[in-house]
């Protein structure tokens, strides 16, 4: 550990970010060189992949994949994360795939389904499904046709069936498609008022489908191309969707994968085996963009200096210097801080600031802290987590003041280290949300299980409602346990409520 001569600045920077700060004037530690690499990224028509699977990116390093991280993407195509880190420089990187895994996933490497790829240039990379790394090909040139015809039943009529075949052709394969990379199939749909129906899967545009007729077709033969019959029950496709998907393998979706090259609304051409054509809908494919940015690594150093609050598991953010997200200075505290503030609940924070694009990397520590000198099991009043960083990011960082109702502990805009380390005295401040009434009903039980005594009545749940601050008064300094309620004087404290180091380590 680097020695440090400590000086303590001005009132008006304590104000200005929201703790107090030390100087760090260590020597040794890492070189100003970028060790690590900051890969962001965005997609168009990225769809949800459900709870069995999930998307991964991977950096290909000297022809090897490394993970950057997985993510998710929901309804509205919005990224569970944004911001990923490899252990590289960004020169070091050729490339950026992106793949579809397994949830969980036992296997660490890379499955066979590779959505997009694309190669980086300048710390730059477009990805695409027609990268060689990915399906390999664009489907602008894909084409298809199809027929109405119900073979296995001549007493139905013949709107009752598809068939992806060419009558003028002997009959011949009614799709010009290529071949599709593992980890993918075709699949073939009819898509009405009820929802989408499969018409099974293929890899092969000349031979039969994996359920050749289908369930619903009649007892006669069918030809061996993609298709089906709707005998038993009868379904007339007329302006129904025709669709051709690209699917990934496994795949545990009943609608159509967000690849559609071959898009159609069947139409009743007056008699069977008229073929009608299919539009090509490659234009509608997913795309992505990576940006690499070169980062640092830090180990940082949070360390509780209160004998009577424990820290509930702290977020800590790296971020651009503008987006001053805990800053004490009668702000209203975000939804995510707030349930910090009054549950310990940093779950909501974890999933906020994953998503925001000025947020370089979001570390949720996973454990409290204990009141100073104590451990209570596995847990101590110290916790030491690493963190990356962009050039110029700050660091931001909040947990509960668990003996409280709504009190903080916070680093807002903490300046990182070019090299060696800094240390910062973080005071105690109040969300804002809550009335302090200090009552063992307004306080979350682990107050009990990890705070100098135990409050009379835990556990007893945490009411927040009924001593709602309103209208919420913004985040301040707090002003401490006044002895009003079942907190006593063994839960107050004075001066700062921890030490943050921050420490640069390559």
């Amino acid at each position: 550990m680097n020695r440090k001569n400590f000086v303590r600045i001005s009132l008006f920077s304590i104000v200005l970010l929201g703790l107090v700060l030390f100087v760090g004037a260590g020597t040794a530690g890492a070189s100003n060189k970028f060790q690590t690499t900051v890969v962001t990224l965005t997609f168009d028509n990225l769809e949800d992949l459900g709870a069995d699977f999930v998307y991964e990116g991977w950096a290909i390093i000297d022809g090897a994949p490394v993970s950057t991280g997985t993510f998710t993407v929901d309804a509205k195509g919005k990224l569970s994360q944004r911001n990923f880190t490899v252990a590289a420089r960004p020169k070091k990187i050729d490339a950026i795939v992106v793949t579809i895994e397994p949830y969980p996933d036992p296997d660490p490497a890379p499955s066979a389904t590779h959505i997009l790829a694309g190669d980086v240039n300048k710390r730059r990379a477009a990805l695409t499904a027609g990268h060689p790394a990915a399906l390999g090909n664009d489907f602008q040139s894909a084409a298809g046709s199809y027929i109405l015809a119900v073979p296995s039943s001549s007493s139905t009529p013949y709107t009752n069936g598809i068939w992806w075949l060419d009558p003028a052709a002997g009959p011949g394969p009614g799709l010009e498609l290529p071949v599709l990379p593992a980890g993918w199939v075709y699949e073939g749909w009819i898509v009405g008022g009820n929802g989408p129906v499969s018409t099974g899967t293929f890899t092969d545009v000349a031979a039969a489908d994996s359920d050749a007729g289908g369930p619903y077709a009649g007892l006669d033969g069918t030809p061996p191309f993609p298709g089906q019959d709707f005998v038993n029950p009868p379904t007339n496709l007329v302006d129904y969707a025709a669709v051709i998907s690209i699917e990934p393998y496994p795949d545990n979706s009943a609608a159509p994968f967000t690849f559609k090259p071959l898009v159609n609304t069947i139409e009743d051409p007056g008699a069977p085996g008229v073929s009608q054509s299919m539009s090509n809908n490659a234009d509608g494919f997913p795309t992505g963009y990576a940006r690499l940015t070169r980062g640092a690594r830090y180990q940082v150093t949070l360390e509780n200096l209160t004998y009577g609050q424990p820290f509930s598991p702290p977020v800590a953010i790296t971020h651009r210097r503008s987006s001053q997200m805990f800053v004490p200075n009668n702000r209203n505290a975000l939804a995510a801080i707030e349930a910090i503030a009054e549950d310990g609940n940093q779950s909501l924070a974890v999933e906020f600031f994953n998503r925001k694009r000025f947020v370089t990397d979001v570390v949720d520590v996973g454990m409290p802290l204990t009141p100073h000198g104590t451990t209570v099991g596995n847990f101590s009043d110290t916790v030491t987590f690493e963190i990356v960083a962009r050039p110029g990011d700050r660091l931001s960082l909040a947990g509960m003041l668990i003996c409280t109702n709504d009190g903080l502990v916070i680093a807002s805009d903490a300046h990182l280290p070019r090299y060696g380390s800094v240390s910062y005295g973080l005071e105690g401040f109040d969300a804002g949300t809550e009335d302090n009434t200090e009552l063992s009903s307004h306080i979350v039980d682990a107050c009990s299980a990890l705070g100098p005594v135990v409050l009379q009545g835990d556990p007893n749940g945490n009411e927040n409602d009924a001593v709602d601050t309103n209208p919420a008064q913004g985040i301040l300094w707090h002003p401490g346990i006044q002895g009003h309620g079942d907190l006593q004087d063994v839960h107050d404290w004075d001066g700062d409520v921890a030490t943050l180091t921050i420490e640069r380590i390559d």
